[in-house]
């Protein structure tokens, strides 16, 4: 399944393309070179990339879904759970709220 745009990189015609290998939301993207000769089309697995591969500030992410990039830009769909420790109290509060005003 796709995963962005065609995109140029170092002289090559790349298509990125979802691994999703655990059924579950982007478990990274790989890229194939678009090869064109003759009349025929054929792609080549290039290189991955993963989750684990992508940092921000201090976050690590455990899903990764869609690249794009111009020349001046990239963009990344990625996914990272936050522990919160408070989650369930407010999730019971938000019920009891919504029992009480019906």
């Amino acid at each position: 399944r796709g995963a962005g745009g065609f995109i140029q990189h170092k002289g090559m015609i790349l298509r990125p393309v979802q691994i999703s290998q655990l059924d579950r939301y982007g478990d990274g993207i790989q890229f194939n070179e678009c090869i064109i000769a003759e009349n025929q089309y054929t792609e080549r697995d290039c290189f991955r990339i993963y989750p684990k591969d992508i940092r921000f500030n201090k976050y690590y992410f455990d899903g990764l879904h869609t690249y794009s990039a111009t020349d001046k830009y990239e963009a990344i769909d990625v996914r990272c759970y936050f522990f919160e420790f408070f989650k369930p109290f407010n999730k019971l509060i938000s019920l009891y709220k919504r029992r009480a005003t019906k």
